[in-house]
């Protein structure tokens, strides 16, 4: 199970102000729900925005790294479809 944490524990790890992770939130750039008035942040989410500003440590990058991989594969089965003739004009 994955963590989950509140606006004052994201803003610690991402070492931000609580007011700039809700931003993100209210934007859309951090992943969140929320619950009653509060949000909640799970600990995908906030990797995923770390991965897209470079914060992440090494081995969390080279597990991402590696996710990203995995899917481009996966997709590439259904994108490269040689059958499919509607998408060779694009």
């Amino acid at each position: 199970m994955q963590s989950v944490f509140t606006v004052q524990d994201a803003a610690k790890s991402l070492r931000a102000h609580p007011n700039l992770v809700r931003k993100l939130l209210q934007q859309g750039r951090l992943g969140g729900f929320r619950l009653g008035r509060s949000w909640r942040i799970t600990e995908n989410d906030l990797n995923a925005y770390m991965a897209t500003q470079g914060r992440l440590s090494h081995a969390q990058r080279a597990q991402w790294e590696d996710l990203m991989k995995a899917q481009e594969s996966a997709l590439k089965s259904v994108w490269d479809n040689e059958t499919d003739e509607i998408w060779n004009d694009v």
